[in-house]
């Protein structure tokens, strides 16, 4: 063989693994970008389900703060109601009171 023929044979087979390398290249760059694509989509469903943990959780706080403030406000209403009665009963304990001192001197 000549020195030609072999440096033919050798840019050939040079040639041909260039061209079955750029073919795997490319499949193992499809396959790549499918697992990150997989990925990718399996991140975006733990986050939403991470999400929707956390909105449901911030619900159930809002309800507890909102049922707790109205326990507040009825309680404050009540202590409101229970003053007026008790200063009302202490007014007529304070009249029954001096009534019978007054019994009391005669």
């Amino acid at each position: 063989m000549t020195d030609e023929q072999l440096l033919a044979a050798i840019n050939s087979a040079v040639q041909a693994v260039q061209t079955n390398l750029k073919a795997e290249m490319a499949a193992m760059k499809e396959d790549l970008l499918e697992h990150i694509h997989g990925v990718g989509a399996q991140l975006y469903t733990q986050f939403q389900e991470i999400v929707d943990r956390m909105d449901a959780r911030l619900d159930r706080h809002g309800g507890l703060l909102q049922g707790g403030s109205r326990a507040i406000t009825r309680m404050i209403e009540w202590t409101e109601s229970a003053d007026t009665t008790f200063s009302r009963y202490d007014r007529r304990l304070a009249e029954f009171e001096r009534r019978l001192d007054q019994i009391e001197k005669k």
